[in-house]
């Protein structure tokens, strides 16, 4: 279409001078569109003409500024658009969070539906008489995949597919959160946190640990020593440098914060790991000092590593053993020993603590029958006793712990459930605990078993020919009076076998730290398995 067409196919123009020039400022837009779309660049090209003024060839000429502020406003338009787009795709209540969540809340949902469903599963399969330690060993079985945190707490914390959770005190199930990124280590836990080494240790000890949860990201570990002049650690094991002490060793998390400490005490002593071990030390004399009189004295410490069952072994004799060392049992019990003559034959100014003897037999051949022969000055601190002790020697002496005491010993936290058995006619004395005139010392004990004399005799000490304690302080003792039926002075204060089973009837024990009531009697705590 040329410019003649043009003017001609549209009546409402007319032709003013050179340029084109809309008879009506009101023009139809609808009219002009093509007409623009088709000619604006001849109106571009007519600028040569000072008379054109940029107006198109229809002579239609757009309002001046639109178009700027018609970019601009779409410009925002489309930011707040583009805005809405992305807080709906990314934002804190985006489509994609919203759908996220909501995945979560199912995963948690479904996790607690599970966990809680195992639990009851131990409760019913335990009659519901469970403690928080079977939930954590028995989740660890049947929930392949578990991983716990933190289980010393009340309420333990473990990780299951990805989300933390903790086992509440009514054995509910709570999800925490998701675990994102890195696992660090949140625990390390020494299997022993006060360990002994011999001094003269030549070997490795390798320090065991363990940490939580077993899938960190990263396990490594540094070591660190208090006194690097007695011991160094190196990868976890221990070299000892030839000096007793005792040495902090702490275990820290290169990735974490958590971190462990343990004690080592390095000591002059022997360890007892082995029935072969205890009776190559006490039967037969082992690196003994002869000091010139029908004993060998033994000036060593043992520590009994292990518990030790003597079921299988013959019975054995004391080997002139004269103890003036440390025998410290650690806990550990001592069962089904068969002696004849004691343990040793002789205890002069020697420590014996931490272990029990559990149904010991111990006979004579000659003389009396005790565990620790003829004592003298010697401390007993948490001993217990149960079993048979015979006399049937000569003389029949017999006492549970010793006899013929010289100098005054001390019992503190012992007790003997034995019975004292005599087959001769010539027994001087017979007591739970001790047989002589030297005035002894005993606090928190308790004797429960029975004499078969009919004088002579104590409930923990009697007297060479006489009855009753001598004069020995008793703070705090007890005896059963059901089976030592006996009037004897200064033997103690009598419970009944009733009696016996309440914590409450024994003064001035402490039943939190110390003592438990077990099978019907107080039993040390540290020598309780289960």
């Amino acid at each position: 279409m040329n410019n003649e067409e043009l003017i001609m196919d549209n009546k409402k123009y007319n032709d003013v001078g050179a340029g084109l020039v809309p008879a009506q400022r009101n023009i139809n837009k609808t009219q002009c569109k093509r007409c623009r779309e088709e000619h604006c660049s001849s109106a571009k090209e007519n600028r040569t003409n000072p008379n054109a003024n940029g107006v198109g060839i229809c002579g239609y000429a757009p309002p001046k500024g639109i178009t700027l502020i018609a970019l601009i406003i779409t410009i925002i338009i489309l930011l707040i658009l583009a805005g809405v787009a992305i807080n709906l795709l990314v934002g804190d209540n985006s489509l994609f969070n919203t759908a996220s969540r909501a995945g979560e809340k199912y995963e948690k949902e479904a996790i607690k539906e599970e966990l809680e469903s195992v639990i009851l599963d131990i409760q019913l399969s335990k009659n519901m008489n469970i403690t928080m330690q079977d939930i954590i060993d028995e989740l660890s079985i049947k929930c392949s995949g578990v991983e716990w945190i933190d289980t010393d707490s009340k309420e333990p914390i473990g990780e299951y597919k990805g989300y933390e959770f903790k086992v509440k005190d009514d054995y509910t199930v709570e999800i925490l959160e998701k675990v994102k990124g890195d696992r660090p280590i949140r625990k390390i836990t020494f299997e022993e946190e006060n360990i002994k080494i011999v001094k003269d240790a030549t070997e490795e000890i390798e320090l065991k640990y363990k940490i939580e949860p077993k899938n960190a990201t990263n396990k490594e570990v540094v070591w660190e020593v208090d006194k690097p002049d007695l011991l160094t650690v190196k990868d976890g094991k221990i070299v000892a440098k030839g000096t007793e002490g005792q040495v902090k060793v702490i275990c820290k998390a290169v990735y974490g914060e958590a971190s462990a400490e343990c004690i080592i005490e390095i000591i002059d002593g022997t360890f007892i790991y082995t029935p072969e071990d205890f009776i190559n030390y006490f039967a037969t004399g082992n690196d003994f000092v002869n000091n010139n009189n029908y004993c060998k004295v033994d000036t060593n410490n043992y520590f009994i590593m292990n518990d030790l069952d003597f079921t299988g072994y013959d019975s054995y004799s004391a080997g002139n053993v004269e103890l003036r060392g440390t025998l410290d049992g650690q806990g550990h019990i001592i069962s089904n020993l068969k002696v004849s003559d004691g343990l040793v034959e002789n205890s002069v100014g020697a420590t014996i603590k931490n272990i029990l003897f559990k149904n010991v037999y111990v006979d004579s051949s000659d003389y009396g029958a005790s565990l620790f022969g003829k004592i003298s000055g010697v401390l007993f601190e948490k001993v217990g006793i149960t079993g048979v002790i015979h006399g049937k020697g000569n003389e029949g002496v017999f006492g549970v712990m010793t006899y013929y005491s010289g100098n005054a010993s001390s019992f503190i936290e012992c007790y003997s459930r034995t019975s004292l058995e005599s087959s001769t006619n010539f027994s001087l004395g017979g007591a739970g605990f001790v047989v002589s005139n030297i005035v002894q010392s005993f606090r928190n004990c308790y004797f429960s078993g029975t004499v078969n004399k009919s004088d002579a005799i104590g409930t923990f000490v009697a007297g060479e020919y006489n009855s009753g304690s001598n004069g020995s302080t008793l703070t705090n003792c007890y005896y059963n009076s059901d089976l030592f039926t006996k009037s004897v002075p200064e033997s103690g204060n009598p419970l009944t076998t009733e009696e016996f089973k309440n914590n409450e009837n024994f003064e001035g024990w402490d039943f939190e730290n110390t003592w438990i009531i077990k099978d019907g009697y107080p039993e040390l705590r540290i020598f309780v398995r289960d």
